[in-house]
């Protein structure tokens, strides 16, 4: 990923709250590696995205949940 920060996050609680509901878990950061796309032109800082950051958090959402079935399947948390 070109002139990006090195990214450590512990998505541990993430993981285990969406297992627990029974929900699926976006990964939002291997969608903005996979654009190709610099850390310039996804980030207007050091943490928030640019709107072509949000397009594709957008995307990586529409495509997890149509491989969930939704709408026709519903998505509610659940234990």
């Amino acid at each position: 990923w070109r002139n990006a920060a090195v990214v450590i996050c512990d998505v541990s609680i993430q993981t285990s709250t969406a297992e627990n509901w029974h929900i699926p878990l976006i990964d939002g950061l291997t969608a903005l590696v996979q654009s190709g796309q610099t850390s310039p032109e996804l980030f207007m800082d050091s943490v928030h995205v640019t709107g072509l950051g949000n397009k594709l958090y957008a995307e990586a959402i529409a495509e997890e949940l149509a491989n969930q079935g939704w709408p026709k399947t519903l998505l509610v948390p659940s234990k």
